[in-house]
C-alpha cells in the first residue's frame, strides 16, 4: 500500500518538530524536500533553477506550485513517486488548502492521510520570538492567512487535527503514526470502524466526540481511544483510593465498637447507628458474599460495600455520633472537619458512576480530578499517595491528547 502524509497548518505549530519526531519514531517517514527557487532557508527543499522549475512544469510532472513573496515552492511527481515506490512514506508540508486539494487530485495512487497541526497565535508568536526568526512579523501574517483558510475550510478535509500548544513532537507523532496504520491490516480494520463508529458506539455517544473534532469521523475514533485510556488510567488510581478509603473507615469503626465495648461486629449495628439504607446496603452485601459461597465475615462484607456506602459514612447526619472516631482515619488532612473529606469524596465518587457507566470524560476537569485523588489519598497515608503519583498514567495521557480539552 501507498501511503503519503501530509502534514497543514501555520508557522510554529510544529510541522518541522513533528516531522523529525515521525523519522526517529519510523525510518519509513521521510520529509519530501519541495522544489525551491529563490534566497533564503535550504532545509527541507531541494534547490532549483527557475529554468528547470519550468521544464519540470511543461513536462506536466509538477503536482503543485506555491509562492511567498519572490520565492517559488514545487512538489514534483518523480520525487514522490521514487519515494512510495521504495515503501517509504513522504511527509509533504503545506500551508495552503489548495495544496491538498492538487495532492489528492494527482492520481498518484497514494493514500493520503492529512493531519491539520495548530496551535493559538500567542503559541506560534512565543515560539516564534523564542527561535529569534527576524522574520517573525511575516510568519504571523501567514498564520493569519492559515486561520482564515480554516475558517471556511471543509472539516472532512483533515483525518486528524491536533492542537500542538502543550503537547509533546514526541508524543504528537505517536498519535499520527498509530492513525496512520502503516501495517495494512491494522488500517483495513481501523477504516473498517470508523465507517460503523456511530452504529458501535451509539449516535448520542459518538456524536459529541464528532462535533468536538469538526465532524472529522477520524479524528473522533482516535478521541474515543484517547477517553477510554484516560478512563482506565483515573480507574486505577480511583481504585487504590477506595480501596484505602474503605479500609481506613472500616479499621476505625472496628476499633470504635470495641472500645465501647460492644459484642459482635460494628457492622451488625447493634444501636442502629447508621440509617435505614446503609443497613441494607449491609444485607445485600453479606447476601452477595452467599451467592458467592463466601464467608460472612467481616472481611467479605466489607469488600462488597460499595463507594457509595463508605461516602454516605461522611454525611453530616453523623457528625456528632461517628465522625469523631472517623477524623483519625485521615491523620495527614489539614484539619478535622468533616467536610474536608466529605466533600472531595461525593465529587469523586460522582466521577467514578462515570467511569462505570463509560460515560465521555473529556469534558471533566481531569487534572483537577486526578490531584483530588491524590490529596485524599495523602490524607490517609502520604506514602501511598506519592506511590500512586509515580505509577499513574495520567499525566502523560493529558500530554498526549489529540484534541483540546474543555478543561485542560
Amino acid at each position: 500500500m501507498r501511503t503519503g502524509l501530509v502534514l497543514y497548518g501555520p508557522p510554529a505549530a510544529g510541522l518541522d518538530t513533528v516531522t523529525q519526531a515521525l523519522g526517529e519514531l519510523d525510518s519509513r517517514f521521510v520529509r519530501f524536500q519541495r522544489l525551491k527557487v529563490g534566497a533564503g532557508r535550504s532545509a527541507g527543499c531541494r534547490l532549483v533553477s527557475l529554468e528547470q522549475l519550468a521544464a519540470i512544469d511543461d513536462a506536466g510532472q509538477l503536482v503543485y506550485l506555491s509562492s511567498r513573496g519572490d520565492v517559488l515552492y514545487g512538489i514534483d511527481r518523480p520525487a514522490l513517486l521514487e519515494q512510495v515506490s521504495d515503501g517509504l512514506v513522504p511527509i509533504v508540508q503545506l500551508r495552503q488548502a489548495a495544496g491538498i486539494s492538487a495532492l489528492l487530485a494527482a492520481g498518484l495512487s497514494v493514500t493520503w492521510f492529512v493531519v491539520c497541526l495548530w496551535c493559538p497565535r500567542e503559541v506560534s508568536e512565543q515560539r516564534l520570538a523564542q527561535a529569534d526568526l527576524s522574520s517573525g512579523g511575516g510568519h504571523l501574517k501567514v498564520w493569519d492567512e492559515v486561520q482564515r483558510e480554516l475558517r471556511v475550510a471543509d472539516p472532512g478535509m483533515f483525518d486528524l487535527t491536533l492542537n500542538t500548544a502543550s503537547v509533546s513532537p514526541r508524543t504528537l507523532a505517536a498519535v499520527v503514526a498509530r492513525a496512520v496504520a502503516l501495517d495494512p491490516a491494522s488500517n483495513a480494520i481501523f477504516e473498517v470502524v470508523t465507517r460503523r463508529a456511530r452504529q458501535l458506539f451509539g449516535r448520542p455517544r459518538f456524536i459529541g466526540y464528532l462535533q468536538h473534532c469538526g465532524g472529522s469521523e477520524r479524528a473522533a475514533l482516535e478521541f474515543y481511544r484517547w477517553n477510554n485510556a484516560m478512563a482506565a488510567a483515573m480507574w486505577e488510581v480511583i481504585g487504590y483510593l477506595e480501596i484505602a478509603l474503605r479500609n481506613a473507615l472500616a479499621a476505625r469503626m472496628s476499633d470504635r465498637h470495641r472500645r465501647m465495648r460492644r459484642r459482635g461486629s460494628w457492622l451488625d449495628d447493634p444501636f442502629h447507628e447508621l440509617d435505614p439504607h446503609s443497613r441494607d446496603d449491609i444485607l445485600s452485601a453479606r447476601r452477595r458474599a452467599v451467592r458467592k459461597s463466601k464467608p460472612v465475615g467481616d472481611g467479605q462484607t466489607i469488600a462488597e460495600l460499595g463507594f457509595g456506602f463508605w461516602r454516605y459514612l461522611l454525611a453530616r447526619r453523623y457528625s456528632s455520633n461517628l465522625w469523631p472516631d472517623l477524623a483519625g482515619a485521615f491523620p495527614h488532612a489539614p484539619d478535622r472537619a468533616r467536610e474536608t473529606v466529605e466533600l472531595p469524596v461525593i465529587r469523586l465518587h460522582d466521577f467514578r458512576n462515570r467511569l462505570a457507566h463509560h460515560e465521555r470524560i473529556w469534558t471533566a476537569p481531569l487534572r483537577e480530578l486526578h490531584d483530588e485523588m491524590l490529596r485524599l489519598l495523602a490524607f490517609v497515608d502520604q506514602d501511598l499517595s506519592s506511590w500512586v503519583a509515580d505509577q499513574s498514567r495520567v499525566a502523560e495521557l493529558l500530554q498526549s491528547c489529540p484534541q483540546p480539552l474543555p478543561n485542560p
